[in-house]
């Protein structure tokens, strides 16, 4: 639910409520919910309205360029617009003089559809930018918007994983860590990491399997999975009399978890293991936002233990919003 906002105190405005289902929205779904009015007594307003909005925006202090003489401080933003709009639930569209109607006292529910657009990029939320989708709810009068409600709508953007095959074959990846110490070096560990498809949705898990080669002398109790996102941020800047674009790449780990293993000395041992992953996530595709784009990588890594060396080794993985398809 959201709270009630009152920008100017109306006693006859008891309560203004807005519902609809919290939950994760794809975009060319449609939101039904509505907006809930009490009056203690008859009030004259312009209208009840609904305001659907969708913004994003990136911004961070940079680095002037390096070629320059001297060096200062660069204010980088970016900002798009993807939803405004507005539908009016009780009075008139335009809010002028002598439109003004009585609405009785007691409580009032107006209902609404919207449709949402087929083309809308995820909601995030990040250091440096963010896109938020929201539903407010307000009351017009004369002297200006008396009373609102605001609530966070989440969207989800759609991508097919089966448009690209590749999606769909296994993936296998390695990595070789031999022990080195001033003028010598001793036999290490071999990771062998197999996944049996590259897209996923939001939410599935992933199930992984971990050859290790152990040459080590000691025993590896542990095993860390991992999905490391990059954040790519484009912003306008004027720098030098000269406009253009700068990126901003972030990277943070969006799930990690531990596991225990055995894995003996001398010795080659499988693994199987599974890492969920979040709901909701940006998509790979991004082909809807211009100033924000995401890429993932599964990796899995192994500590050894009192050598302080961690054995890692990743491959890129691509999210979306359409389960792979395998056909016989």
């Amino acid at each position: 639910m959201g709270t009630v906002s009152m920008l100017v105190p109306i006693p006859k405005v008891t309560k203004l409520e807005l519902t609809f289902k919290d939950i994760i929205y794809m975009a060319g779904d449609t939101v039904n919910g509505s907006v809930i009015l009490e009056l203690n007594d008859p009030l004259y307003l312009y209208s009840v309205k609904l305001k659907i909005s969708g913004k994003g925006f990136v911004e961070w202090i940079g680095e002037s360029d390096a070629s320059l003489e001297y060096n200062r401080k660069i204010h980088c933003s970016n900002k798009e617009d993807y939803i405004h709009h507005t539908i009016t639930l009780w009075g008139a569209d335009y809010d002028a003089d002598g439109l003004e109607q009585v609405l009785q006292e007691g409580t009032h529910d107006f209902q609404f559809s919207y449709k949402l657009d087929n083309s809308l990029p995820s909601s995030f939320t990040g250091n440096h930018g963010k896109i938020r989708y929201y539903i407010r709810a307000l009351c017009t009068a004369t002297i200006g918007t008396i009373a609102q409600v605001e609530k966070d709508l989440k969207v989800q953007e759609t991508y097919n994983l089966n448009i690209d095959p590749i999606n769909k074959l296994p993936m296998l990846f390695s990595v070789e860590r031999v022990i080195s110490y001033w003028c010598w070096k001793s036999p290490g560990i071999t990771i062998n990491v197999s996944v049996g498809k590259r897209g996923f949705v939001p939410g599935d898990d992933i199930i992984i399997t971990t050859e290790i080669s152990n040459k080590t002398g000691r025993h590896l109790r542990l095993i860390t999975y991992a999905i490391v996102a990059e954040i790519k941020y484009k912003a306008f800047v004027q720098e030098a009399f000269c406009d253009h674009y700068r990126e901003l790449i972030e990277k943070c780990d969006l799930r990690r978890m531990e596991a225990v293993i055995e894995a003996p000395p001398k010795q080659t041992t499988k693994i199987l293991g599974s890492l969920q992953l979040p709901k909701p996530m940006f998509i790979s595709d991004m082909s809807k936002c211009k100033i924000i784009s995401v890429s993932y990588q599964l990796e899995v890594a192994i500590p050894i233990p009192k050598h302080r060396i961690m054995v890692s080794t990743r491959a890129p993985i691509k999210i979306g919003t359409t389960h792979v398809h395998f056909t016989l």
